[in-house]
C-alpha cells in the first residue's frame, strides 16, 4: 500500500546521507531500488530533507525508477 511505500521512504532515506556508518547508504539505496515507481512520489520529498549525497542518491534512484515505468 502507498502508506507502508511511503514508511519505507522515511525509514531509509536518511541513511542514503554521509553519516559515517559502513554499508548504510548502499543497504539504503539498494532497497529503495527495489520500491517501484509507486515510491517516487515520496523520494522527490526527501530531497529537501538529506544533504548532497543523500540528494544524488535520491535522484539516481528517482531516474531509475521512472526508466522502468
Amino acid at each position: 500500500t502507498k502508506s507502508r511505500v511511503r514508511d519505507v521512504v522515511v525509514l531509509l532515506a536518511p541513511h542514503l546521507m554521509d553519516n559515517k556508518i559502513n554499508s548504510d547508504h548502499n543497504l539504503a539505496a539498494s532497497a529503495l531500488h527495489h520500491l517501484g515507481s509507486e515510491a517516487i512520489p515520496f523520494l522527490r520529498k526527501q530531497l529537501f530533507c538529506s544533504d548532497s549525497r543523500g540528494r544524488n542518491s535520491l535522484l539516481q534512484i528517482i531516474e531509475y525508477l521512472e526508466q522502468q515505468d
